[in-house]
């Protein structure tokens, strides 16, 4: 028996693969309408029994793990930098630590779409030895900016700045002081106590000479000196405000409030209101730029959408920070630079001294900056800048690094 053939044209072999085409499309867009969906019905954290609301109260102890890769930078040259050489800086790390951070006091807003939720936050930090090179030692000493100093200093020139006679007698006071423990802006340390912290008594002696001469030192000027915080710091226990979704999901878990604060008066003279998300979720198909609130400086900040990249197999955009962010004319406002080249901000407001805010390397900064010092490689993006990977039908943050 002879098998029937079929005799297709060009034109038939065309319509047939626009038929396929058409199909994977259709079928294309009707999986993203439905993973779309689904996020709509998962976003809202309407109780502690929402779908996200356990990785969302508890994003450091549920699903995988988030790591801080430490570096210290060691200047070489102490006694040459003091007496006006450029400064020779040594990298040092990473000392990986792993960070639990959750949610506690969780309430939502009486109205009856419990369109806010507030809770205080906590975290602390795990040394992981395993993940940290042998050859590194937390013991090691390592000469560092003496911050807390040059934040009494700023505190107290500001203080007494209509009175040159008492500023003087206190600086000299000072520098009496700081001769008797042989220390003064730049510190000899172990990098454990650079990293997480010691009591320098003779800090503590200065403030107490600060104050007997009248001067109002914040409790932000401390005698404990330490870049980071092995638990959560104080200034946390105020209560923080997100948006719950319930109204809209697409604002799911963005800020109101922020540990008590609805504006940044205090640490930018601008007071730019609170807003954006901490990083664990944004809006479903999100903008190509996003704002995001960065409590490291603290400040809202832009990022913006870079190429196509999969995580894992999930499909995702990285998001970087936004390089505008540190012009001088960027919404900020001129107040926080230097009033000079672009690529640092000045968080002296924030952060109680005299300390400039880049990222490593001075990525995306003038080449004034890094000509300031001598020893620090080339700035290179994929090492350098913050990223946040975004899968963009659900919105939701898949992989991040945070560098500054």
């Amino acid at each position: 028996m002879r098998v029937p053939t079929l005799k297709c044209s060009g034109g038939c072999i065309g319509f047939t693969a626009l038929l396929f085409f058409v199909g994977g499309l259709t079928l294309q867009f009707t999986i993203d309408s439905f993973v779309s969906k689904q996020a709509k019905d998962m976003l809202p954290l309407k109780g502690n029994d929402s779908a996200l609301f356990q990785p969302w109260v508890d994003h450091g102890g549920y699903g995988s793990p988030i790591h801080n890769y430490m570096f210290i930078w060691n200047i070489t040259n102490p006694k040459e930098y003091l007496e006006g050489e450029k400064p020779n800086v040594e990298k040092i790390g990473p000392f990986v630590y792993r960070m639990f951070d959750w949610r506690e006091n969780v309430t939502w807003s009486d109205d009856d779409a419990k369109e806010n939720i507030s809770f205080t936050y906590h975290n602390y930090n795990v040394f992981i030895p395993e993940r940290t090179s042998p050859e590194l030692d937390l013991k090691a000493k390592v000469y560092v900016p003496n911050f807390a100093l040059q934040g009494l200093l700023t505190t107290v020139r500001s203080a007494l700045i209509d009175d040159p006679l008492l500023l003087k007698i206190v600086f000299e006071a000072f520098r009496v002081e700081l001769a008797l423990v042989d220390e003064g802006i730049i510190l000899h340390k172990t990098i454990d106590e650079v990293m997480w912290g010691f009591e320098d008594r003779a800090l503590l002696v200065l403030i107490e000479i600060a104050k007997e001469r009248g001067v109002d030192v914040p409790p932000s000027v401390s005698s404990y000196i330490g870049l980071q915080a092995i638990d959560t710091p104080e200034f946390y226990a105020q209560p923080s405000i997100q948006y719950s979704g319930t109204s809209d999901y697409k604002l799911t878990a963005e800020y109101r409030t922020w540990c008590g604060l609805e504006d940044l008066s205090q640490f930018w003279p601008e007071a730019p209101e609170i807003s954006g998300s901490d990083g664990w979720q944004f809006s479903p198909d999100p903008d190509d730029t996003i704002n995001l609130f960065f409590d490291a400086l603290p400040a809202v900040v832009n990022i913006t959408k870079g190429d196509k990249d999969d995580i894992d197999g999930i499909h995702c955009h990285k998001y970087h920070l936004s390089a505008e962010t540190w012009d001088n004319q960027s919404w900020f406002g001129q107040t926080h630079y230097l009033y000079g080249p672009n690529g640092v901000v000045n968080a002296t407001a924030s952060q109680t001294a005299n300390i400039m805010v880049s990222k490593p390397h001075f990525l995306d900064a003038d080449p004034y900056y890094a000509s300031l010092l001598t020893g620090m490689e080339p700035a290179d993006r994929d090492r350098d800048d913050t990223t946040i990977w975004i899968e963009p039908i659900t919105g939701s943050a898949v992989a991040a690094n945070q560098r500054i």
